[in-house]
């Protein structure tokens, strides 16, 4: 994993998350080039690079304001965490944490996402890497994988599972989805899943972060919610969008071109093609007039 050997090549990929400026190596960590701020390197190898001040919510009225409300309390909660080396339980999402036929569904989402990545190397970026479903087999693909997570526990359970397969292309960043501390036009892949959740104003902010961090011909993986997937046994508590909504949100956020696959995750049988998909799975393309 991270090593001190290998800071001087991670740093060139950084900036420090409340002015953008380069940051450089020193002995307890990485500074700020200019307002000097010193982010801590962990056991060599997690770097803890959370902004000073958290992002400031817009006051506008949402149309899911029980889903908008509960994320950002979770996320000032997370926000204000201490760093810690212990984990308290398995991470969100984890394999062992949820039932079979739930690890069965989020395993056929996930070949649509290896689908979608194609043969791309390079560096790719988890943005909110959660259990690390993306990250730790993507570690055989890219050349550098960049775990990030504000959650202390997501972290650690990551760089846990990392360190007991000796994987050794793997860095860990605690630090705000919304706030990423990676330099524009730096990497190859960013990848967000399960994450665009929270409501509009969430999940722009983040679609920017991504496509700013991402190099021209780059590209960024997301999914995200449908709107009509409504069955009467369904009851999931996050922000949906129809296809022309998604759309419009792409739009803003600069991409021009996207790719999209329908996932239906909760049914086998042989009228899965009639069900409105749960989720829609994009890759979404950085030109370089985007």
């Amino acid at each position: 994993m991270l090593t001190r050997s290998k800071l001087p090549t991670i740093v060139s990929l950084l900036a420090c998350p409340d002015d953008g400026a380069d940051v450089v190596v020193i002995d307890d960590g990485v500074q700020c080039s200019r307002c000097r701020r010193i982010f801590k390197v962990y056991d060599n190898d997690i770097i803890e690079m959370m902004p000073s001040t958290m992002h400031t919510r817009s006051l506008y009225n949402d149309k899911y304001p029980a889903v908008v409300n509960r994320y950002w309390r979770s996320y000032t909660e997370l926000f204000n965490e201490k760093y810690r080396r212990e984990t308290t339980g398995a991470a969100w999402g984890a394999f062992e944490s949820i039932t079979h036929k739930n690890k069965m569904r989020k395993k056929k989402e996930l070949l649509i996402i290896n689908g979608l990545m194609g043969k791309t190397k390079g560096i790719l970026c988890d943005v909110s890497a959660g259990a690390g479903l993306v990250t730790i087999p993507s570690c055989k693909r890219f050349d550098i994988v960049i775990n990030c997570d504000i959650s202390v526990n997501n972290l650690n359970y990551v760089y846990n599972k990392a360190k007991t397969e000796m994987i050794e292309n793997i860095v860990f960043i605690r630090c705000d989805h919304l706030n990423l501390p990676i330099k524009k036009d730096s990497i190859a892949v960013a990848v967000a899943i399960d994450t665009l959740i929270y409501g509009r104003e969430h999940d722009v902010r983040l679609l920017n972060e991504m496509r700013r961090i991402i190099g021209s011909g780059g590209f960024s993986i997301i999914d995200i919610s449908n709107k009509y997937h409504k069955l009467p046994f369904i009851d999931r508590p996050c922000y949906r969008y129809t296809m022309s909504e998604i759309k419009r949100v792409i739009k803003e956020c600069g991409y021009e071109n996207f790719i999209s696959k329908r996932f239906v995750q909760e049914t086998d049988t042989l009228f899965r093609a009639l069900i409105p998909a749960t989720r829609f799975v994009m890759k979404m393309i950085k030109t370089a007039s985007s």
